[in-house]
C-alpha cells in the first residue's frame, strides 16, 4: 500500500487552501533483492526527480499541491511507473516523469538500449509518422505543436532521444512525447502517446535483449 502524508506549512492559517500539501509515496518491495529494491527507491526520490526541497516547501514556499505516482505495469521483469507533481502558481501545472525499471538489476531502462543497433532511425521515422497523423487529425501544424517544448527544431529533426519516455504492457510499447502546451492552450494539446504492438516492433527489437521475450 502507498504511504500518504499531508504536510502542514509553517506560518499559514489552517483555513488557507495552501496550508497543506499531500505526497503519496510508493512502497517498493522486491522479493529476494534488497539492493535492487533500494536502487529503485533511490531513483524514485521525489525531491531529486522534481528538484524541490521538502523543508523549503513546508517553511518557505506555497506552490506545491500534490505529488503522487501511477503504477502502469509490474510484470515480466519490468516496473513501469509515472511520477506526478501538481503545483499552483499563476496557473495550475502538472509535471510528469516516466520510469521503466529492469527488476533484475534495478536499473532504469534507456529506450536506446532496447533496439537493434542502427535501427533507431527507422523506428524514429515510424514514431514521427504517428505524430504527424495525430497532428493532422487535430488540425495543428507541426511548427505550432513543437513551439512550446522544442521551438528550435522541426519534426523532421526529432530523434529518439527527444522522446520523453515509454510505457510497456503485454501488447506493446507506447512512446511518450509531451508537447507541454502552455496553460491557455492546454485543451488543444495532442495526447502524444504513440502505441506500437510487438509484431510491428519486432524488426527493431534485439531478440536476446530485454524485450526479446515479447517477440518469440
Amino acid at each position: 500500500m502507498p504511504k500518504t502524508v499531508v504536510y502542514k506549512r509553517v506560518g499559514l492559517e489552517k483555513n488557507d487552501f495552501k496550508a497543506t500539501f499531500t505526497i503519496i509515496y510508493p512502497r517498493i518491495k522486491i522479493l529476494g533483492s534488497k539492493s535492487v529494491e533500494q536502487k529503485i527507491i533511490k531513483s524514485l526520490n521525489y525531491e531529486k526527480v522534481f528538484d524541490y526541497s521538502l523543508d523549503d516547501e513546508i517553511k518557505k514556499f506555497s506552490s506545491l499541491e500534490n505529488v503522487y505516482y501511477k503504477l502502469n505495469y509490474n510484470k515480466n521483469g519490468f516496473l513501469d511507473i509515472t511520477l506526478f507533481m501538481e503545483t499552483l502558481g499563476a496557473y495550475p501545472w502538472t509535471t510528469k516523469e516516466y520510469f521503466v525499471f529492469n527488476l533484475k538489476t534495478g536499473e532504469q531502462i534507456n529506450i536506446n538500449k532496447l533496439f537493434n543497433p542502427g535501427s533507431n532511425a527507422q523506428l524514429t521515422k515510424k514514431i514521427k509518422t504517428a505524430m504527424l497523423r495525430e497532428l493532422k487529425q487535430r488540425q495543428i501544424s507541426p511548427e505550432d505543436a513543437l513551439s512550446f517544448q522544442y521551438p528550435s527544431i522541426t519534426i523532421e529533426q526529432i530523434q529518439l532521444d527527444n522522446i520523453e519516455g515509454f510505457s510497456i504492457n503485454d501488447k506493446g510499447l507506447t512512446f511518450i512525447f509531451d508537447y507541454n502546451f502552455n496553460f491557455a492552450s492546454k485543451a488543444d494539446e495532442p495526447a502524444g502517446r504513440y502505441f506500437f504492438g510487438w509484431a510491428e516492433l519486432k524488426p527493431f527489437i534485439k531478440p536476446d535483449g530485454l524485450l526479446g521475450k515479447f517477440i518469440r
